[in-house]
């Protein structure tokens, strides 16, 4: 699932940068936020099949992260080209922390059960 994983986040990757090749409305600024997200996105799936945890959370994370990522992805390219007062870029914070707290608690919830269970 690793190099599936890597595979499919490279293609998005190279995809959103041949849009911003071609596509001249497509600013240098929402380029780099979107794919920004994309390698973002997919190194926290990759990160969540390369941790160790309960098939059900890693079906879960496969499922959200990815959602939660082209939520972000929508909102990179709407975003304002600025960085000050850019709500879009906020909400893209937020949500990236939110995702690593979630990513983090259920490793250490996972590690720390196994270790009650050895």
């Amino acid at each position: 699932m690793k190099s599936i994983t890597l595979i499919i986040g490279s293609i998005l990757i190279v995809t959103n940068l041949l849009f911003g090749l071609l596509l001249s409305s497509y600013s240098a600024f929402n380029l780099y936020f979107t794919t920004g997200v994309l390698i973002l996105t997919t190194a926290l799936v990759y990160t969540v099949h390369s941790t160790r945890l309960s098939d059900a959370t890693k079906v879960a994370f496969t499922i959200l992260l990815p959602l939660l990522g082209f939520f972000k992805l929508i909102l990179g390219i709407i975003a304002p080209e600025h960085i000050q007062d850019n709500w879009c870029l906020i909400a893209c914070i937020i949500l990236t922390v939110f995702e690593l707290i979630m990513l983090f608690t259920y490793s250490k919830i996972t590690c720390q059960h196994e270790k009650i269970r050895d």
